[in-house]
């Protein structure tokens, strides 16, 4: 016989117990999530999507057909443009519709970024109508004389980067008074430093590296500049023509020095090649008294040998990172009876600041995502 459990006489049985989420719960459980979770989060009522949606289209990142896709879509939902702070058309593909577009940037209010493709268009009629003030550029296509008209008239502008050339007179420090960041080939940047002043350089070499170097006539003109560099990600021998061209004055102020991999210092771990021959090793022999501020050195390479604190007398160097592809290994109080070693997780050095590292802040406060599908 089945037992039976009884309920006391008089009891009644509970009712079923609605618990309801409120839509600011909603919005700190979309903080924490992906997203993929933020979007499916957004669908569960009206209310959470009026909440959240800004997660979703505060920080934009879109390549190839989904560029034409966000812009139809902020086209036709007048009320989302406003909430955009940062865009980026993150590859050579994205293109957009220009009508559309056109509607879309002149209600941009509040974007502080801009990353821009080579088919994303600007036409000298739109700037007048244009509201919003940037703090960050980014082009990865030739900035055409247009894109530079904008960018006079962006005074708060503190970084530029650019993939390629550009067309037109280079804006002056009385234009942006607030520069400090530059990321692009060195020639670019020899051209800028002469008329703007930066605080962080970094030469770019992804496009350039099997056949570029600086000339002595570009590490002449960046030695004119009235910078006063305090973060610098350059190649060894690079850096070594800075300092033997005059630049000195300009690096007086270094703090951080990111060196990245070179052939010409990596070959003398598969050669007989002394390491304080190499460039490396001349490079950092070069940073003694003259730079009383340097507090760190790193180098982002594949592989690594031998100390480098014997040879390198900066009375203020007490940190040396190294980058592999893999993990990065950091030594504090470097070249010390206190010197010790850490080691950190594996990770990509590809995803640290553009500049330098993420130690040294980190300029782009948009999120790098993949596609995805806009509400």
């Amino acid at each position: 016989m089945r037992s039976q459990t009884r309920r006391p006489r008089g009891s009644v049985s509970p009712a079923p117990v609605s618990i309801s989420l409120y839509a600011d719960i909603f919005l700190e459980v979309a903080r924490l999530s992906d997203r993929n979770a933020q979007l499916s989060l957004c669908r569960v009522s009206r209310e959470v999507y009026l909440t959240s949606r800004f997660l979703i289209y505060q920080n934009i990142s879109v390549r190839g057909r989904a560029a034409n896709a966000l812009v139809d879509t902020l086209d036709k939902k007048t009320d989302l443009p406003p909430i955009v702070e940062s865009l980026l058309f993150a590859d050579e593909d994205a293109f957009v519709d220009i009508a559309q577009w056109e509607r879309v940037i002149v209600q941009l209010k509040n974007l502080r970024f801009l990353g821009i493709a080579p088919l994303i268009p600007l036409r000298s009629s739109w700037i007048p109508r244009l509201s919003f003030r940037l703090s960050s550029f980014e082009s990865l296509a030739t900035v055409s004389a247009e894109w530079l008209e904008l960018l006079r008239q962006q005074s708060s502008l503190k970084l530029l980067s650019f993939a390629d050339s550009f067309h037109g007179d280079i804006p002056t420090s009385n234009e942006l008074p607030l520069m400090e960041t530059i990321y692009a080939p060195g020639p670019l940047i020899a051209q800028f430093a002469q008329h703007l002043r930066f605080r962080h350089v970094r030469f770019d070499y992804d496009r350039y590296l099997a056949s570029w170097s600086l000339l002595p006539s570009e590490a002449l003109a960046f030695s004119s500049s009235s910078s006063k560099i305090t973060t610098i990600r350059i190649s060894a021998s690079d850096l070594l023509k800075l300092i033997t061209h005059g630049a000195q004055d300009v690096l007086s102020s270094l703090e951080h020095v990111v060196l990245e991999e070179d052939r010409s210092w990596t070959d003398h771990l598969y050669t007989n090649i002394p390491l304080l021959t190499t460039s490396l090793g001349t490079v950092v022999a070069q940073l003694d008294g003259s730079f009383p501020q340097l507090k760190s050195l790193v180098l982002v390479c594949a592989s690594r040998r031998g100390p480098l604190s014997a040879v390198c007398s900066a009375p203020a160097l007490r940190t040396f990172r190294f980058f592999t592809t893999t993990s990065k290994d950091s030594w504090v109080s470097w070249g010390t009876a206190e010197e010790a070693k850490v080691r950190f997780e594996a990770f990509s050095y590809y995803e640290t600041w553009r500049g330098g590292l993420e130690d040294y802040g980190d300029e782009y406060k948009y999120v790098l995502n993949e596609d995805y599908e806009y509400l």
